[in-house]
């Protein structure tokens, strides 16, 4: 049986049906049917009836029990060539764009006998980007054969296609010699078969993977080594052990795992307290961990193992499930080298707030439970470090205090003696507002451009010669026990 084109029809090609993609198992006749039928092994595996066998008689063997079924060959979407699918694509188009040719979803089985148009081979050379998504190719050796024709190509997406890998792969890279992108999305691929298929791109630096339902992978030491992409979103990983057989990977810089089934980050060859760095992932800066099931921050203490970690994200975790502005000074105090937070970069002082919030919250609870610094130290990343950068809070400013004072917010007037008609009238704060929060807030309000040399202090509304320093940023209002009324001062 040809297609249009007069190609052969063979067993182990790819049709179209309704929408639905399946393989040809079984050509010829069928008893008690008329005529010539395909036995479909199909990739949707309920879409069938049967796994190849009919009424005793077994025709050819589906992958899964109901994935198999018989289908008039009329009612199958054969394909076209790539040639074919060239001239479809650019028959109606006046300006044809020439580094990226879209050709997903048109159904190409191969290259095919017919020859490429002149419009192709004068801009073939031009072209840097090559989409074969959702087609009926059945195998790399196809692939190979269209690619060959694009000499400078750098990136290639085959997703949705369902490809056999030749017994020895790495024969076909001089196919692939310039691609650094690959996209093998929904491919129905382990990850023997992703490596696999990785051998045949020696330029490989990226690669996305996603929807290929992975719950394991295997170790990957000396396998990737160019690799600095990699994008595994939306599959079922759900141990972290299985992200570290990936941690040797020489030069992978960005590694996105959101919507998978992860519940805890660990790296267990370096202990906590002394800010030692984990042999995992050497080259990792940005990470990506959104919609996962994470539901202790303490992974996040683990992250402060990396070395080179700048760009994280956490959103959609149980763990997540907090107060946003809490969330964000607890990862950003954690991880010391973090730089972006959810793709949003965020200020020097943003930093320094965030620390000492994290440091007095530590502090506090290690006094309420009787806990040693030792200990603390092992189980709050960055402990030490903080604690050298900004000193021990006092004991008195970490007790709990019942007064009114913490149970309601201060109305103050703020003003600056360096712009002295902007007043900021009947202003309300948080008695448990930190002296360094308080001053971004002023920085915010005046467009102050740094607040290094930003003094604070207040005069009392019963007493004008009262002035009291706000001196210590680790400190909170009520500290200084500034009162309702009282008039704020700044000074740059």
């Amino acid at each position: 049986m040809n297609r249009n084109d007069g190609s052969e029809l063979v067993i182990g090609d790819r049709i179209e049906c309704d929408d639905y993609f399946g393989t040809i198992k079984y050509i010829g006749e069928v008893d008690a049917m008329e005529g010539v039928w395909f036995g479909i092994d199909w990739d949707e595996i309920h879409r069938g009836k049967h796994d190849g066998s009919y009424k005793g008689r077994r025709y050819f063997q589906a992958g899964h029990p109901k994935s198999g079924s018989f289908i008039k060959p009329i009612k199958a979407k054969l394909g076209q060539s790539f040639p074919e699918a060239y001239v479809c694509k650019v028959k109606d188009v006046i300006d044809v764009p020439s580094r990226i040719l879209i050709l997903n979803n048109h159904a190409i089985y191969g290259l095919g006998s017919q020859e490429v148009t002149s419009q192709f081979s004068a801009i073939a050379s031009k072209i840097t980007e090559l989409d074969l998504s959702g087609n009926l190719l059945k195998n790399w050796t196809q692939v190979a054969e269209i690619t060959n024709l694009i000499p400078n190509l750098l990136k290639l997406n085959v997703s949705n296609n369902r490809l056999i890998i030749p017994e020895h792969a790495e024969n076909l890279s001089k196919s692939f010699a310039k691609v650094e992108d690959l996209v093998l999305n929904r491919m129905n691929y382990d990850w023997a078969n992703i490596l696999s298929a990785a051998s045949m791109f020696p330029s490989l630096r990226g690669l996305y993977v996603c929807f290929n339902n992975l719950e394991k992978l295997d170790d990957s030491t000396g396998k990737l080594t160019n690799l600095k992409f990699l994008s595994l979103i939306d599959n079922r990983l759900s141990d972290w052990n299985e992200l570290l057989k990936l941690g040797q990977l020489p030069q992978l810089s960005t590694l996105y795992v959101s919507n998978n089934q992860l519940t805890a980050v660990s790296f267990n060859d370096v202990p906590l307290e002394d800010g030692e760095k984990t042999t995992y992932f050497p080259s990792l800066k940005c990470l990506d961990l959104s919609s996962n099931l994470i539901d202790n921050l303490s992974s996040i203490d683990e992250l402060s193992k990396l070395a080179n970690l700048a760009e994280f994200s956490f959103l959609h975790n149980p763990a997540a499930d907090i107060d946003e502005d809490k969330l964000f000074n607890l990862i950003i105090a954690k991880i010391g080298s973090l730089k972006k937070y959810s793709k949003a970069e965020f200020l020097v002082e943003e930093r320094k707030s965030a620390e000492i919030f994290y440091l007095r919250m530590v502090e506090k609870l290690a006094l309420e439970k009787n806990i040693s610094e030792e200990d603390t130290a092992k189980t709050c990343s960055r402990y030490k470090e903080l604690v050298k950068l900004y000193g021990h809070a006092s004991p008195e400013s970490l007790i709990t205090k019942t007064t009114v004072l913490r149970d309601k917010l201060i109305a103050v007037d703020i003003e600056t003696v360096n712009i002295p008609d902007k007043v900021f009238k009947n202003k309300k704060l948080s008695p448990t507002m930190t002296i360094l929060k308080l001053k971004l807030l002023v920085q915010k309000l005046f467009k102050i451009q740094e607040i290094t040399n930003l003094e604070l202090s207040y005069i009392s509304k019963n007493n004008s010669q009262l002035k009291v320093h706000l001196e210590n940023d680790l400190h909170e209002l009520s500290f200084y026990s500034i009162e309702n009324g009282d008039n704020l001062v700044a000074k740059w």
